[in-house]
Formats: C-alpha cells, sequence, structure tokens
C-alpha cells in the first residue's frame, strides 16, 4: 500500500470513529474560498456608492440594474442548446448587475469607515 493510500485509509478511519456533524460536512464539502478576480479596487467602491447617493447617479445606476437584473428573461427558442445559450447569456448579464450593486454595498461600508489621518 503505498504512503498516499494510507492517509486516504487514515482518514477514512478518523471519519467512520467519530462522524462529522451536519455543519461540518457542509464545510467540508463548501467550495473554496477564492479572490473574485473582478472585483475593484475600492477607489471605484468608494465612487460607485457616491454616485448612488446622488440624484444622477442613482438614475444611472438604475437603468444599469433595469438591463442587467430586471432585464425579461430571453426568449428560449425551440432547442435544448437555445434554451441552454439564453440561460448563459442571461446569467452574464445579471452577474454583471450583481457585480456592480456588490460594489456598491462595499463602497457604503468603506465611506462609513472613519478616514486614517495622514502622516
Amino acid at each position: 500500500m503505498t504512503v498516499a493510500s494510507q492517509h486516504r485509509m487514515a482518514q477514512v478511519e478518523k471519519l467512520l470513529a467519530a462522524p462529522p456533524s451536519w455543519d461540518e460536512l457542509v464545510r467540508e464539502f463548501a467550495p473554496a474560498a477564492v479572490a473574485d478576480p473582478f472585483a475593484p479596487e475600492d477607489r471605484i467602491k468608494r465612487f460607485l456608492a457616491a454616485l448612488w447617493q446622488t440624484g444622477d447617479g442613482r438614475a444611472v445606476l438604475d437603468w444599469l440594474f433595469a438591463l442587467t437584473l430586471d432585464a425579461p428573461y430571453p426568449h428560449i427558442g425551440q432547442t435544448r442548446d437555445a434554451a441552454a445559450l439564453a440561460a448563459k447569456a442571461h446569467e452574464a448579464r445579471v452577474a454583471v448587475g450583481r457585480a456592480v450593486l456588490a460594489a456598491i454595498a462595499e463602497g457604503e461600508t468603506l465611506l462609513s469607515q472613519p478616514k486614517e489621518p495622514e502622516s
């Protein structure tokens, strides 16, 4: 038996000796946390939050959300492939709106933090 298979067997035996709770299982099977490659810099988040707080800025962002988050589901066509392509296009459009909305929320948090004194 190889060292790797011995290690796996030890893990299985440990699992069988003390079964984990449901929360532990959920944690084990959750996807690994990774950095969001599309998250904007903090200055952009703060700008979007400040823009959201103005009348014209909110109008522009509401329009963007209407195009992305509130967009109707597209016509799916006659085939399963057409439906899958329409679903992916809709998913991508909604993802843009969610990313902007998340950036605004994070920017509001950043704006509410006290500023550090400059040295």
